[in-house]
């Protein structure tokens, strides 16, 4: 557990140093208004990918890392099929309502944010890219490939972001485009490498037996955490929401600089318990409860 929360650590720490990179590089290129253009887009796709998770997340980590510390293949491969189907499934959904009512989004909630409509379609089309990523990443989670799934999430993914917005920079793309472009090209360069990783390391092993599938009791127990996440999420998100609302693009991207400042205390908490999960699965598939 302490290994694998320092490896959270580590990659937390990392994630961070490079995402105020970011946030240093898009203050410099393009200013704090189109920032908080890209603060306004990235505000509603976190809660859209709460909906898209469905609390499949803890359910895909629980179940993985159960059926990796039994031996259960057949519960794995089930997992992350099901996983896999519901996710996409949401997925593709929300981005349809995105791209094509961008615009209207765009118009009736945040009319004082010129630009934003384009920032949303683009975060709508990564939509189901973001799934499929959040699937993968999740096993691995699950199945205590945790420096792989660090380095997926909070070292390939934030370096690729800040690449990427320098590239776009330098071709003349506008940035309400360029910041969740960006953001587009650092997810797909995160499923890529974790594609790859499953494909080689992962899928031999599951291939070879039957996915076992239990819809019922990942249902029941996906939805209320789904939830929770929405409820806690959207709480978190309320108040950037309402700035977008009501205040400017610049204010709300230095709502959001001040925001990401404080946030720099609950590294070391955040890790640990992000470690702990897995293992608890793990224990209780074996019916250690007293370890």
């Amino acid at each position: 557990v302490v290994r694998n929360a320092a490896r959270f650590m580590a990659g937390d720490i990392v994630d961070r140093l490079l995402g105020f990179a970011f946030l240093l590089a898009a203050l410099r290129l393009y200013g704090v208004a189109d920032y908080g253009t890209y603060v306004v887009g990235l505000t509603v796709f976190q809660v859209v990918r709460t909906v898209v998770g469905f609390g499949l997340g803890r359910s895909i980590m629980k179940e993985t890392a159960a059926g990796t510390a039994i031996g259960d293949s057949g519960r794995v491969k089930g997992a992350i099929a099901l996983g896999l189907a519901l996710s996409v499934t949401f997925a593709s959904l929300a981005a349809v309502v995105l791209v094509v009512g961008a615009s209207r989004i765009a118009a009736g909630v945040f009319p004082a944010q010129p630009g934003v409509s384009s920032t949303l379609a683009i975060f709508g089309a990564l939509t189901p890219l973001y799934a499929i990523n959040f699937v993968i990443l999740q096993a691995f989670y699950g199945a205590g490939r945790i420096r792989d799934m660090v380095l997926a999430n909070s070292v390939i993914e934030p370096v690729a972001r800040l690449v990427a917005l320098v590239a776009f920079f330098a071709a003349g793309t506008s940035g309400p485009v360029a910041l969740p472009a960006a953001y587009f090209a650092a997810l797909a360069a995160s499923t890529l490498f974790a594609g790859a990783v499953f494909v080689a390391r992962v899928w031999p092993e599951l291939a070879i037996v039957r996915a076992r599938f239990d819809l019922r009791e990942t249902l029941a127990f996906a939805f209320p955490v789904m939830l929770t996440d929405l409820f806690s999420r959207g709480l978190r998100s309320f108040n950037t929401f309402l700035f977008a609302v009501f205040r400017t693009a610049p204010e709300v991207g230095l709502f959001d600089i001040a925001l990401k400042l404080a946030g720099v205390v609950f590294f070391f908490s955040s890790a640990l318990v992000t470690a702990f999960r897995p293992r608890i699965a793990a224990l209780l598939a074996e019916e250690r409860l007293g370890d």
